[in-house]
């Protein structure tokens, strides 16, 4: 019983439930945590596909599938500060 209440749980968390952006007004939601645009220290894009968005005391990597996602991702945060 105890494994298959594991297994589901891993399955769940790696694979059903993957990290979002939601992008609003005044801030933006990842993996769950809320945001506010004035928090965000600076950005930078990788060539390999990853917004790195530095926070006062953390680093987030945003990883998207299509590459035309984070040009428009990173067009509107700059828009939006």
């Amino acid at each position: 019983m105890l494994l298959m209440v594991l297994s589901f749980l891993t399955l769940w968390l790696c694979w059903v439930r993957r990290p979002a952006l939601l992008m609003k007004a005044e801030g933006l939601f990842y993996a769950g945590i809320w945001i506010d645009y004035r928090r965000i220290q600076s950005m930078r894009l990788s060539e390999d596909g990853i917004l790195v968005i530095q926070l006062e005391q953390r680093r987030l990597c945003v990883a998207v599938r299509h590459l035309d996602d984070l040009e428009r991702i990173y067009h509107t945060l700059i828009e939006a500060r």
